[in-house]
């Protein structure tokens, strides 16, 4: 009988919980009411024409007319890291959905890097047009890419 009663009591309190987290969670931000400029980052050479935040906000990604693709802090604005390869513009980038690796797609390639130290992991070469759009799956199994070849191919990064 003590067991059940343990049993339910750690159920009730289970369902509490739940119910609280939906309670305690950090309201989505009104845009509705405009913005203020929190950071405004500087280092590229040339145009910025790509951001992307890390799913755990702490790092944001912006890549450039000028072949980078750059890591930066949120929190205080530093760069990490300034990621080179692209014999053009960057013109996509995503995270995968752990945060552990970052995509960038130009020229006619999509290249995979560790956001931990910014080294190049792979070059993922398929497309004939240059490469306009890349997407981590949810789960981040995948890897899809969009190019000017009219193509979409969808990449596995574990294989």
């Amino acid at each position: 009988m003590l067991a059940i009663k343990k049993a339910v009591l750690f159920i009730g309190l289970a369902v509490i919980l739940a119910a609280t987290a939906f309670v305690i969670a950090p309201k989505p931000a009104d845009w509705s009411k405009g913005a203020s400029i929190y950071k405004t980052l500087f280092g590229h050479t040339i145009d910025v024409n790509s951001a992307s935040f890390s799913p755990d906000g702490r790092f944001i990604v912006t890549g450039s007319w000028d072949n980078t693709a750059r890591i930066w802090s949120v929190p205080d604005g530093g760069l990490i890291n300034t990621l080179t390869g692209h014999s053009s513009w960057v013109e996509c980038i995503a995270f995968s959905s752990d945060g552990r690796h970052l995509a960038t797609a130009s020229d006619k390639t999509a290249r995979i890097w560790s956001v931990h130290d910014g080294a190049l992991i792979t070059t993922l070469r398929g497309h004939s047009g240059n490469v306009w759009s890349i997407a981590y799956s949810p789960d981040g199994k995948y890897l899809a890419t969009g190019s000017a070849d009219g193509a979409c191919i969808i990449w596995d990064p574990t294989a």
